[in-house]
């Protein structure tokens, strides 16, 4: 199955994460045993934040990471990048506020 051309503003992780399996007709236990994790069906349910197999997921789905987690693609982001963003809500409130003032005082 190729990548979709065009893929839906949706808002949540969740609802992403549900179209695609729709869309490439695999049942939520097809994509655990594919991805090797017990979680579709919760993260569908946005009871999971961030999956730690996004990667895996995404390929399986066969649409773009960017867009799994932040749903657009018009962002060209490094791999490194996309690890810090998916790691950043697993922060407390505290902590991303100094990861954010940092990011801002480094980029000046």
């Amino acid at each position: 199955m190729t990548e979709p051309k065009f893929l839906p503003t949706l808002r949540s992780l969740g609802a992403r994460i549900k179209w695609s399996r729709q869309r490439a007709g695999l049942t939520q236990t097809q994509v655990d045993y594919a991805v090797g994790a017990e979680m579709t069906a919760k993260a569908e349910q946005n009871k999971v934040r961030n999956p730690r197999k996004i990667e895996k997921l995404a390929e399986v789905l066969n649409v773009p990471v960017e867009w799994l987690l932040f749903g657009t693609q018009t962002w060209n982001l490094s791999d490194e990048a996309l690890e810090i963003a998916s790691r950043f809500d697993e922060l407390s409130g505290e902590q991303r506020a100094i990861v954010r003032d940092l990011i801002r005082t480094l980029s000046k």
